[in-house]
């Protein structure tokens, strides 16, 4: 009898199977990899810009301030009346520095819904301590962070405690917090 070599239809056809399997569970794997990156990146966005907020007021020693909405923040530095404001936002008189969009799949809430502000004085301190949250609609993402904790003089990016954060609360101030500083 001759020795031959090669592949059956039924151990081809396991072999795709296999393959298969394994290339559905890395795409669904891939999907939520990608969901927590964007929520992650957008958190860290939003740091940037509030540490470059403040350090903006410190610099040209003008009050700035932060609008938030859910799926957009705006950056204002305080330039009415010139030459160095009056300490209040006027949205249509003083001068818009940024405004970016957020990815609405991926939406923000801060721990004081009532003032959707963030004020930085003249030496950069806030007067606000607020908590923003990353609020996806899939809670099964697991971004390494996804909230900011603002106080007078830190602004730290954190993680959620999921447990915690179910009931919808934003709050790093509370005891227990529920953003976590990393």
């Amino acid at each position: 009898m001759k020795n031959e070599t090669g592949f059956t239809l039924i151990e081809l056809v396991l072999t795709i199977t296999v393959v298969s399997v394994l290339v559905v569970a890395l795409a669904f794997e891939y999907v939520g990899w990608q969901g927590g990156y964007n929520i992650e990146s957008g958190m860290k966005q939003l740091h940037t810009d509030l540490m470059n907020a403040r350090g903006a007021a410190m610099l040209k020693n003008r009050d700035h301030f932060v609008t938030l909405a859910a799926t957009r923040y705006s950056l204002y530095e305080d330039t009415n009346p010139l030459p160095e404001g009056n300490g209040d936002l006027e949205e249509a008189d003083d001068r818009r520095v940024l405004q970016r969009n957020l990815e609405p799949n991926y939406p923000i809430t801060w721990s004081t819904l009532a003032d959707a502000r963030i004020d930085f004085d003249q030496r950069g301190l806030s007067r606000d301590e607020k908590t923003i949250c990353a609020n996806p609609a899939n809670t099964s993402l697991k971004p390494e962070y996804d909230c900011i904790i603002i106080t007078a003089t830190r602004i730290n990016l954190g993680r959620l405690d999921k447990k915690i954060f179910e009931g919808g609360l934003c709050d790093g101030t509370s005891d227990p917090p529920n953003c976590l500083a990393r």
